[in-house]
């Protein structure tokens, strides 16, 4: 059970980020197909698992944590990529600075 929480983790963390096998390969220092076996649950060494929760800047113990839905929303959301959008008046950059505004205050205090 274990081997699978670590799995859904790392593809969960990966995604969450929009990065590519290749991307965290790359960032890990690991090969693709390490990435593409811990993925699907084949199991992957301490220094694989190490160099991977590394280059999420994060401890082994949260790929090795099972997260409830709330949790998996939250980090979803903490790394949610914001569309880029042409501004030509100042009405549209009312609306983009309202936008962010709630965006701030709905993912509550800044740490």
């Amino acid at each position: 059970m274990q081997i699978k929480i670590v799995a859904e983790n790392i593809k969960r963390q990966r995604e969450a980020r929009s990065w590519t096998q290749e991307h965290l390969a790359q960032a890990a220092q690991v090969d693709v197909r390490t990435i593409q076996r811990a993925e699907a649950g084949s199991g992957i060494g301490s220094e694989s698992l190490l160099a991977i929760a590394g280059s999420f800047g994060i401890d082994v113990g949260e790929l090795k944590r099972d997260l409830n839905a709330q949790e998996s929303k939250e980090l979803a959301h903490r790394f949610e990529l914001l569309q880029l959008e042409r501004i030509d008046q100042g009405a549209q950059l009312g609306a983009v600075v309202a936008r962010n505004n709630q965006l701030r205050s709905d993912s509550g205090p800044r740490q």
